[in-house]
């Protein structure tokens, strides 16, 4: 990597000695590199042009690596967030499942002892088919929700303790 009269970095794309003291360019021969200054020969199995690219995306990727993604062409990705009081917590996820994306609702009252799951609800959202579910095996989130609503595309599903409706707008 050289830096040019303006101050931009570039690669300088024609192979150099790796020993400290030397950095003379190499001539290419038959069996790799040599130098005239070390008399090494540094095998390639690659070609120039080849070594060259690789080095070429290597630098490009180290140079974007901290960079933020925000591509439409990558599969849609996890997301995930957590609160908590001092009385309750909740846990949302949003997620591929089977193709279909897909959020899952976790919430509770926090307990001393190791949290089992008779303590907390999971809430399963399947946002393409605008549907509500709610897991058997866990506690009933109505007994820790006085209503629940959740808004969907064309749909809203109300839940309560005398009261469930779905609705299509």
């Amino acid at each position: 990597m050289i830096n040019d009269d303006m101050g931009q970095e570039y690669l300088y794309n024609t192979p150099l000695c790796p020993t400290e003291n030397c950095r003379i360019i190499l001539d290419l021969v038959k069996e790799g590199f040599w130098c005239i200054n070390c008399k090494k020969l540094y095998p390639n199995s690659k070609g120039h042009i080849e070594v060259a690219d690789e080095v070429q995306r290597k630098w490009q990727g180290s140079k974007l690596k901290d960079f933020k993604i925000q591509s439409l062409d990558l599969p849609p990705t996890k997301v995930k967030d957590f609160n908590e009081d001092e009385n309750y917590w909740v846990e949302a996820r949003i997620g591929e499942k089977n193709g279909k994306r897909m959020a899952t609702v976790y919430f509770g009252e926090k307990v001393k002892r190791k949290q089992n799951k008779q303590d907390y609800s999971q809430i399963f959202l399947d946002l393409e088919d605008e549907q509500l579910r709610f897991d058997k095996t866990n506690k009933n989130p109505m007994k820790l929700l006085a209503t629940l609503t959740a808004e969907f595309q064309d749909s809203t599903t109300v839940l309560g303790k005398n009261l469930q409706k779905n609705k299509k707008e």
